[in-house]
């Protein structure tokens, strides 16, 4: 099933290619996104820095931690656990994750600045 996403600036509908993906960076912060194949506008989907990408790491940790508990008949009690843990990582990046969302989009807005400047044109 493909993934079909409409350009908040054309409208337009799209499934999106690993080509239309792209990340940039600047010191810690990382910020993926996807363009547009109809207007070329940037659209911010992930910001990480260091601390947001040791927690995507340990959630896959607990994650495989969890399928195998799973697989190999753990306790309730171990699997519980585990989710406990999953919960704790998750909240951890939901609070850290607004600041970064900001920071994202302001060094995405900076880069098409700077391409717009390169280009001479008018990319959003």
């Amino acid at each position: 099933m493909k993934n079909i996403i409409i350009c908040d600036d054309c409208q337009k509908e799209f499934s999106p290619t690993p080509s239309d993906f792209s990340a940039i960076e600047d010191g810690d912060l990382r910020v993926e996104f996807f363009i547009c194949p109809h207007c070329r506008s940037k659209h911010l989907y992930f910001a990480s820095d260091t601390k947001m990408r040791e927690l995507v790491q340990k959630r896959r940790r607990i994650a495989d931690m969890i399928r195998a508990g799973q697989t190999k008949g753990f306790k309730q009690k171990t699997l519980r656990q585990y989710i406990r843990m999953m919960d704790s990582v998750k909240a951890k990046q939901k609070e850290i994750y607004p600041a970064l969302k900001v920071r994202g989009e302001r060094l995405l807005e900076k880069h098409r600045e700077v391409l717009k400047e390169d280009a001479g044109d008018t990319l959003t």
